[in-house]
Formats: structure tokens, sequence, C-alpha cells
């Protein structure tokens, strides 16, 4: 079943859109075109519904209004991996700091959280290298976010998901970060 939906109101951004298709089935609102606070203009804009109750919306692809293009994109990083991220830099997965989400056989009153080290290596012109670690974590469908250089990253998923019997050494983990050159949540 799917959905028109004329204009919408996100928290304190005032959004204006084209009529938009929401797919009830995937959770999926399409917008062709959409202007923030009658400023910044996007088109073939996509978002994820994540929070039915509060109507939250997560952002997963779009055009600038100048036609460049921002996709959200995913890497999968398993303890202690090196991924090359970009010309000059990798990125590895180095520490679990915190997991302690609830777990899947348990009822709980809060969801709890995992929270992950990231270590960010440049390599600088100069032949240096700059190290830089931040923390991602990840608390129900709260999302922390890090921006460096213009790229935000955000920690979308980490396994495995606790069970209360089981005892999971820190190695076993694997995440999924997200990156965008945008902010996720506007």
């Amino acid at each position: 079943m799917k959905y028109t939906l004329l204009f919408l109101l996100f928290a304190s951004a005032a959004l204006s859109a084209q009529p938009a298709t929401f797919n009830t089935r995937t959770g999926m609102l399409e917008l062709p075109s959409l202007v923030v606070d009658d400023q910044a203009s996007y088109t073939d804009v996509t978002l994820n519904l994540t929070d039915a109750k509060t109507g939250q919306f997560q952002l997963v692809d779009f055009k600038r209004g100048d036609g460049s293009e921002n996709k959200v994109q995913q890497l999968t990083l398993t303890f202690g991996e090196t991924i090359q991220f970009n010309e000059n830099t990798t990125l590895t997965f180095t520490k679990l700091l915190t997991e302690d989400r609830c777990p899947s056989d348990v009822v709980c009153i809060t969801a709890g959280k995992v929270t992950v080290l990231i270590e960010l290596v440049e390599s600088l012109a100069d032949g240096n290298t700059r190290i830089t670690g931040f923390s991602l974590t990840l608390q129900g469908l709260s999302l922390s976010e890090h921006v460096h250089k213009g790229t935000y990253f955000r920690l979308a998923q980490a396994d495995p998901y606790p069970i209360s019997t089981v005892e999971t050494s820190e190695d076993a983990y694997v995440i999924v970060v997200e990156y965008s050159s945008v902010p996720f949540q506007q």
C-alpha cells in the first residue's frame, strides 16, 4: 500500500516538498524535491522511517539542488580490521568500549547502548601521519555522529547482539559504519 504526502514539518526545520510517496511495506519515503527553511533544495530524496511513534526518519539518499549527489554509504569492519577509507586515510575498529544493550532473551526497561572506538589514520603531504580516535554509539534508535573533515560517521549496527547466556569476546564483533558528506539528521 502507498500513500501520497503533500508536505512535512520536522523538528525545527520547515520542510516543503512536492507530492511524495511513502511505501508502508518498506518504510521508505521518496520525495521528488525538498526545500529546507526556504534555502537549501534537494531532489530525489529517500528517507527511511525509523520510529513510527515519533515519525522519525533517517536520510538514505539525495541529490543537492545543484545536481551533485550524496549517498549514505556503509562499510563493515570486524574487530581489529583496518580498511583503506580513501586515498590517504585508513579506518580501524580498535575497541569495544561498552556493550550494555538489553539481551535479546531478556525484557529490559531500557534498550542500553553499544559504543565502539574507531581509529582514523591520515597520511599527510609532508610524509607524517595524523591519528584520530573517535567513538560511535548506538543506543536504541539514537545514533551518535562524528564529523571529520567534512565526512560524517555513525554506527548503524553492531553484531553479535547480546544474549544473556552467551559471553561474547570483543574480537567476535562486526560493525557497520555509515558515512556521508552531510549530517545525517537534517
